[in-house]
């Protein structure tokens, strides 16, 4: 094996050890549908609610050292949920691209960890968690993070500015509009990080959130992008029916399985017809 596949190799054995436990233990507690990876809205808003109530628990109840080890479990866990979800889009993008067989995928592309909501919701919790983190590491005396901050009413909300203005995009919107309204003439001006813990903690911030994040956002939006188109040639009954399947012939087998299940309760007779046409082509998806 060439040196350069056995390093992507065992990178990916590494990358599915790191993921496997978090999305087992997620799965078997949202349990979503096996047809198209739904998971019930209460299960969504109860998790939502018991993330708010744990952040705030972490920063009011908890004192000394025991905080910042806090936050850091929270931050690890929604990471932990991003790169999963992640190292599903990236294994449904080399099925798409052909350099992967649907059924050599490590995962299902409905486990819990990739569902739209779950991942929203992790990138949410981990921006709002890393001020906290900055807070923690400051009030406890650990590290001086921050040397300069934007003059803003709490010092919570002077560090989510500090992690934002760190963010691809997020962070030029922020800087224009402090500029336009005349707040700050320049925002970068006021944010400086000092030490080795407060170069660190923009290291991760950038590391994280503007590559880690922003990857799993891109790879979001492609996938959406080539499902809708999908679902858009099968609704035409005039689209090319060899060109169909040659497509796919390259989805994961989850969502073949949900082409099946739309072509079971499809009402409009042609459109069922078309589809339940193009999956008899191929035994492979039947």
């Amino acid at each position: 094996m060439p040196a350069r596949a056995q390093s992507s190799s065992l990178f990916d054995r590494g990358w599915t050890a790191l993921c496997r436990p978090l999305i087992v233990a997620l799965n078997a507690a949202f349990r979503p549908a096996p047809v198209d990876g739904a998971i019930p809205a209460w299960k969504i808003f109860a998790w939502i609610l018991m993330n708010c109530v744990a952040l705030y628990a972490a920063l009011t109840f908890t004192s000394g050292t025991v905080k910042p080890a806090l936050i850091g479990i929270f931050l690890l866990l929604h990471i932990l949920i991003i790169v999963s979800s992640l190292r599903i889009m990236s294994e449904e993008k080399k099925v798409l691209e052909g350099s992967l067989a649907p059924d050599r995928m490590t995962f299902s592309v409905f486990d819990a960890v990739n569902s739209a909501a779950l991942l929203s919701a992790s990138i949410a919790f981990y921006v709002l968690g890393l001020p906290a983190l900055i807070g923690v590491i400051e009030d406890g005396g650990i590290a001086k993070v921050l040397s300069r901050r934007p003059p803003l009413p709490t010092a919570y909300a002077a560090n989510l500015a500090c992690v934002l203005n760190d963010m691809p995009v997020v962070g030029q919107l922020m800087r224009a509009a402090a500029n336009l309204s005349g707040f700050s003439p320049n925002l970068n001006a006021d944010i400086a990080y000092t030490g080795i813990v407060g170069n660190f903690i923009q290291l991760l911030i950038v590391a994280t959130v503007g590559f880690v994040i922003i990857q799993a956002i891109v790879l979001r939006l492609q996938q959406v992008s080539h499902r809708h188109a999908i679902l858009a040639s099968l609704a035409n009954p005039n689209g090319h029916t060899h060109q169909l399947q040659a497509r796919l012939l390259r989805l994961p087998r989850a969502f073949a399985e949900r082409l099946k299940h739309l072509a079971a309760s499809e009402t409009e007779t042609t459109l069922r017809q078309h589809i339940e046409a193009i999956l008899a082509r191929f035994g492979h998806h039947k």
